[in-house]
């Protein structure tokens, strides 16, 4: 593929499953909104920023996995979310 048509290929599968955790996120009752908010906040921020902000490397490996919004959103959740250890911040 060429350097473009990954980050297509790419944005289109973002679009996808971004389109289907909207769906999902629909159902939720206010409670439900709030108990996953970082998850909301996280796969918005991925579905927004990765396909332009990534290398094309980056972009063909993605692409390979079943579900690259997820993956990208759990590791971006593990490097930076709630669950970090903030001690030294507060």
């Amino acid at each position: 593929m060429l350097n473009q048509d990954l980050k297509a290929a790419l944005l289109q599968e973002l679009n996808v499953r971004y389109e289907d955790l909207v769906q999902e996120w629909l159902q939720y009752d206010p409670t439900g909104l709030i108990a996953n908010a970082e998850e909301i906040a996280a796969a918005k921020l991925i579905h927004t920023d990765l396909a332009e902000s990534i290398s094309d490397e980056d972009a063909a490996f993605l692409l390979t996995l079943d579900d690259p919004l997820a993956a990208m959103t759990s590791k971006f959740i593990e490097e930076n979310g709630s669950s970090m250890v903030h001690d030294e911040d507060f």
